[in-house]
């Protein structure tokens, strides 16, 4: 059986081998705080879907209508403005 020093180092060597297989894979890792709202809608897409956080996210983002980003309110937008309505 493992120490707990040998399970760590093991733990670190497997995480480095899947960072640099997904840097391999061009992804980039994002972290991201979000409401409570939002979070929900990721969790029922996720249950309605299957997919992971990582793939409703990247769908989402992916399936954006082109030329409809949104000014933000630094830019003089107004954050009121409704997002595009995605169909699912």
């Amino acid at each position: 059986m493992k120490t707990a020093e040998e399970r760590k180092e093991t733990d670190r060597k497997r995480l480095q081998r899947h960072r640099k297989k997904l840097a391999e894979q061009g992804k980039k890792s994002v972290n991201a705080v979000i409401s409570k709202e939002a979070y929900e809608a990721l969790s029922q897409e996720k249950e309605r879907t299957g997919e992971s956080n990582s793939a409703v996210i990247e769908r989402l983002l992916l399936t954006l209508p082109q030329g409809s980003q949104q000014s933000t309110p630094e830019e003089g937008g107004d954050e009121t403005t409704p997002l595009p309505e995605w169909d699912f």
